[in-house]
């Protein structure tokens, strides 16, 4: 089955300032690179750790909005998060049930 989905960004930086972004390994040590961090600096200055839905260990920003968010736009554009590159593309597991990424900010982690 094929479903109809689009979505168009309009800036307005609705996802950055209402979710706690989750960081994989990759994007831990890509952003900690990129500020001249080593990774488990950037860890302990911007993330925590939480749980998914399948009880999984996930790491998300410390604080809503994202640190990274600057006037409604994201300050490491270069080499900003999984989920947010592939958004609305990917689903959230971490909210109450599997949902796209467009509509992920109806629920607050």
């Amino acid at each position: 089955m094929v479903m109809d989905f689009s979505h168009r960004c309009n800036r307005c930086g609705q996802c950055c300032r209402t979710q706690r972004i989750p960081f994989n390994i990759l994007d831990i040590f890509d952003a900690s690179a990129h500020m001249s961090m080593k990774p488990d600096e950037f860890a302990e200055k911007y993330l925590v750790t939480g749980n998914d839905n399948d009880g999984e260990m996930v790491f998300l920003v410390r604080e809503k909005p994202c640190p990274f968010v600057l006037n409604n736009l994201c300050s490491i554009n270069e080499i900003k998060p999984t989920t947010c590159r592939t958004a609305p593309c990917i689903t959230i597991v971490l909210a109450p049930r599997r949902i796209p990424c467009g509509q992920a900010w109806r629920y607050v982690f």
